[in-house]
């Protein structure tokens, strides 16, 4: 059961590895093969403690880089986090001087609600044969890596607000950032509930 959930939380924090840097040539691939397994607290999973964490990676041409922690939602997960940024093997691109890494620590049954694809939306699985259900929610995301104060749920399908309430409060955000400080702010969250083989991008495809 913990080595299950320690592989989940690998895959989510190297999932999200990809596409975080802006530029125009071709970024540095993480090498998952090469890289630090994330650890999953164990103490931490037992309690169903989820959070996250964010580094910054100098990257250089050639994949060479290093790496620093900037921020933990939780004490207990500065030192993994660390650990697997450390681990971090990047293959050559464009180099960035300043590269964003997340980290989610997820605990298995939240990761079946679904998963954040970026900082502003959230894929949770939907039914088959279901159209694709979106809800907006503006919320405060805390230091804590969890959303607070949201406002009503802005939406045309009010029957997807249940689900989508469940899993915005159980899946760990990261604040904003300002340089490498992080702030906690008001952010305007999607929830898309994609039946199996949408597009969720383009779901007339």
């Amino acid at each position: 059961m913990i080595s299950t959930a320690r592989r989940l939380a690998t895959l989510v924090a190297t999932g999200l590895l990809f596409g975080c840097a802006q530029s125009v040539a071709p970024e540095n691939p993480v090498d998952p093969a090469h890289s630090h397994r994330l650890d999953y607290p164990a103490k931490a999973l037992h309690d169903g403690l989820m959070g996250a964490a964010v580094g910054f990676c100098a990257v250089a041409p050639d994949g060479a880089s290093q790496c620093h922690l900037a921020y933990s939602s939780d004490p207990v997960f500065a030192a993994p986090a660390q650990a697997f940024l450390a681990g971090l093997r990047f293959g050559p691109g464009a180099g960035d001087a300043h590269r964003k890494i997340t980290v989610r620590f997820v605990t298995s049954a939240a990761h079946r609600l679904g998963y954040i694809e970026n900082d502003g939306t959230v894929i949770l699985h939907g039914k088959a044969g279901t159209a694709l259900k979106v809800v907006r929610y503006d919320c405060l995301v805390g230091l804590d890596a969890f959303v607070h104060d949201c406002a009503p749920a802005q939406t045309d399908t009010p029957d997807a607000i249940a689900s989508t309430r469940i899993a915005l409060a159980h899946l760990p955000q990261v604040p904003d950032f300002e340089g490498e400080q992080p702030l906690a702010r008001r952010r305007v969250i999607t929830m898309k509930v994609v039946p199996p083989g949408m597009d969720a991008d383009n779901p007339f495809n």
